[in-house]
């Protein structure tokens, strides 16, 4: 199954797998060297439909909680974020899931990416509004744990790297590019 964010607020969940061009390796979950050639068709109906924010949804990253269990954040131009839970049925291949939190004054202004840190007990966004947020998401609510306000303007990516002493290197980019520290 794969999940598409849409401008319309909803996570769509479709089974592609008989949909698709070519083979995957399903012990490493990579791509089968079998040239594909670039197709167009219908999407298949989708599996699963959850509405989680008024209107588009800017970002997205998820972490799987167990298997066949997963939290799925999305972050969206209604200056929210929201927590989908996920579990995958192995014996009926089933998809369910619900909104298991949703904070809707997460920003002034759209959030435009998010990304996870400390293996998953952080969530870090930014936002047109100039303000990199931690979110604290190691239980099943969102909580703010530090903000700070940049000088870049019109944020609208970030990237992370691991450097040698632990410690994350978080790289925001719109008009300019700033470089946050996070602490080993």
């Amino acid at each position: 199954d794969r999940v598409v964010s849409a401008t319309d607020g909803h996570l769509m969940f479709y089974n592609i797998t008989d949909h698709i061009p070519f083979q995957v390796n399903k012990k490493c979950l990579q791509l089968v060297d079998n040239e594909p050639k670039i197709s167009l068709s219908s999407l298949p109906e989708y599996v699963l439909r959850l509405k989680v924010h008024q209107s588009g949804i800017k970002a997205i990253t998820h972490k799987e909680t167990s298997p066949g269990t997963f939290k799925i954040y999305t972050c969206g131009d209604d200056n929210a974020i929201g927590t989908c839970s996920i579990q995958f049925n192995e014996s009926t291949g089933g998809l369910s899931g619900y909104i298991s939190d949703f904070n809707r004054n997460a920003a002034a202004s759209t959030i435009t990416s998010c990304a996870l840190l400390q293996d998953g007990k952080y969530l870090v966004t930014t936002s047109v509004d100039q303000v990199v947020k931690m979110w604290n998401i190691s239980s099943d609510k969102i909580s703010l744990h530090k903000s700070q306000y940049v000088t870049v303007a019109d944020t609208g990516s970030s990237d992370q790297v691991a450097i040698a002493d632990g410690s994350v290197l978080i790289l925001i980019g719109g008009v300019g590019l700033i470089i946050l520290k996070t602490e080993a």
